[in-house]
């Protein structure tokens, strides 16, 4: 069982999960369960109502009441994130992360990026 079934529990099936089952119990998380369902808009107010402390069976109890039975595709929301070609460059250049590279990146000026980009243009073989 994963999370996904015990949203489909939720959404669709509506039937009786077994918290005393220890597989069930530690993949019941309250947080991902309300993480999850919150990425449908229409859930929301349901999520907010139901943020306070509550056990596990009682958490998805409520939420088996008062979600509608609908299949429902939960899309997942990612943050958006740009990676600066100037990161990718200094990045390949030293060998390091993105996240090393942004550090290095402030110490450097603009001559020294292209002259980096440059050298691995012409003389690098990756």
């Amino acid at each position: 069982m994963t999370i996904f079934d015990i949203l489909k529990e939720i959404t669709v099936t509506k039937s009786e999960l077994d918290f005393k089952n220890p597989e069930i119990d530690k993949l019941y998380d309250v947080f991902m369960i309300n993480r999850w369902l919150s990425m449908v808009e229409a859930f929301i107010p349901i999520i907010e109502a139901c943020n306070i402390k509550i056990s596990k069976k009682s958490h998805y109890n409520y939420l088996k009441t008062m979600i509608p039975k609908n299949a429902i595709f939960f899309n997942y929301i990612k943050k958006n994130v740009e990676i600066n070609q100037n990161f990718e460059i200094i990045a390949k250049f030293y060998k390091i992360g993105i996240a090393e590279a942004k550090i290095y990146y402030n110490n450097l000026n603009i001559e020294d990026v292209q002259e980096i980009e440059s050298y691995l243009k012409n003389y690098a073989r990756f």
